[in-house]
């Protein structure tokens, strides 16, 4: 089953990148390892992002442009406010700001259906 990918370029997705090439490089790890690894990071952060993640944010902004590829929605804003309903924090972004946002029920194995 296969897993959104994006989180790869997240700061921990490119630490582990650096540390797996690291490892194929110094011959302690083969690509194929690199891979099953990488595939794991994208189903574990997948997963607790949508299990152990229970805060809200309310975005405001001018919407610069926006675009839906397979069901993953990109969307640029301009001069964007950020409230995070946890803390109620409120954070504004001067320049632009880009969000990806995806659904997660669908990136994983509990989206099959049961027949």
């Amino acid at each position: 089953m296969a897993f959104y990918q994006h989180y790869r370029v997240s700061t921990v997705g490119i630490q582990l990148e650096d540390s797996l090439e690291d490892m194929i490089d110094s011959e302690m790890m083969t690509e194929e390892q690199a891979e099953i690894v990488r595939n794991q990071f994208d189903k574990a952060i997948s997963l607790a992002l949508s299990t152990q993640v229970k805060n809200k944010a309310n975005l405001k902004g001018k919407l610069h442009h926006y675009r839906n590829c397979d069901n993953v929605w990109t969307f640029f804003l301009d001069s964007a406010t950020v409230k995070i309903d946890s803390n109620r924090e409120t954070h504004e972004v001067e320049d632009k700001l880009k969000i990806i946002a995806c659904d997660g029920r669908t990136a994983g194995p509990s989206s099959k259906k049961k027949t």
